[in-house]
């Protein structure tokens, strides 16, 4: 599988929609600062203290969220080639 890195600072990732099979986009949030400690995960780019999201094909469960994930002329996330 492979893997997408979006780091997040001083913002708010709202969804990440239409990710191919094979795919997994993980969302690394360094705003931290309210967080209880026992609630942290550690950064896999830098050690640092975060919270991480994980979206997958594999999360979409519902009928409206497959048929939007096999292109049903809704916009993908930005492609950053």
């Amino acid at each position: 599988m492979k893997t997408i890195y979006v780091t997040v600072e001083r913002g708010l990732v709202q969804d990440v929609t239409s990710i191919p099979a094979g795919i997994e986009v993980v969302v690394i949030d360094y705003d931290v600062d309210l967080k209880a400690a026992d609630r942290l995960d550690v950064s896999p780019l830098d050690g640092e203290p975060c919270e991480i999201t994980t979206f997958g094909k594999e999360e979409c469960e519902t009928p409206a969220c497959v048929q939007s994930d096999a292109g049903a002329g809704m916009p993908g996330p930005i492609n950053h080639d």
